[in-house]
C-alpha cells in the first residue's frame, strides 16, 4: 500500500516537472502542443518502467538499472526520430528526471528536482550556453570571400 502511495506521489511530481520542462515561456509559436501527448507518454513510460525495475528484488541492481535505461533509451529514440534537436533534448531530459524519480528514494528524487531546475535554466535562459554546445554551425567553414587582404581601413 505504501509503494502505491509513493508511486502516485512520484507520478504527480513527474507530471509537474514534465509540465515545467515542456512549457516554453519564450516561444511565440502557436503549435507548441503538437508533441505533448508523446512527451507525456515518454515521461509516464520511463517513470513506470523505472519504478517496476526498482521493485524487483535481485542481487545486483546495477545491471537491472542499466538494462532498464538502455531499453528506455532505445524505445524513446525510436519514437522521436523525426523531431528537431530542441524537442529531442527536452524529451531526453524529461526521461532522465523521470528515471531518477522512478528508481530513487528521497535522495534521487531531490537530485531529479535539482536536475530539472538546471535543465530548465539551460533550455530557456542561457542561450549562449545552449548555442555553444548544441549548435550545428562549423566555425572553421566561415565564408571568406568577403574578406580582402589588401583592403585598407
Amino acid at each position: 500500500m505504501i509503494s502505491i502511495i509513493a508511486y502516485i506521489i512520484k507520478l504527480l511530481l513527474n507530471l509537474f516537472v514534465t509540465t515545467i520542462l515542456v512549457t516554453d515561456v519564450t516561444s511565440n509559436k502557436s503549435n507548441d502542443g503538437k508533441n505533448l501527448k508523446l512527451i507525456l507518454f515518454c515521461s509516464f513510460f520511463t517513470l513506470t518502467l523505472a519504478s517496476v525495475s526498482s521493485l524487483i528484488s535481485v542481487m545486483d541492481k546495477s545491471i537491472l538499472y542499466s538494462t532498464t535505461l538502455l531499453v528506455i533509451f532505445f524505445i524513446i529514440n525510436s519514437l522521436v526520430v523525426n523531431f528537431d534537436i530542441d524537442e529531442k533534448l527536452k524529451i531526453y531530459l524529461i526521461c532522465l528526471c523521470s528515471f531518477l524519480f522512478g528508481i530513487g528514494g528521497i535522495t534521487l528524487t531531490l537530485i531529479g528536482i535539482i536536475s530539472s531546475v538546471i535543465s530548465y535554466i539551460i533550455l530557456y535562459n542561457s542561450t549562449d550556453f545552449y548555442k555553444f554546445f548544441f549548435s550545428n554551425v562549423d566555425k572553421d567553414n566561415v565564408d571568406k570571400t568577403d574578406f580582402d587582404e589588401n583592403h585598407t581601413i
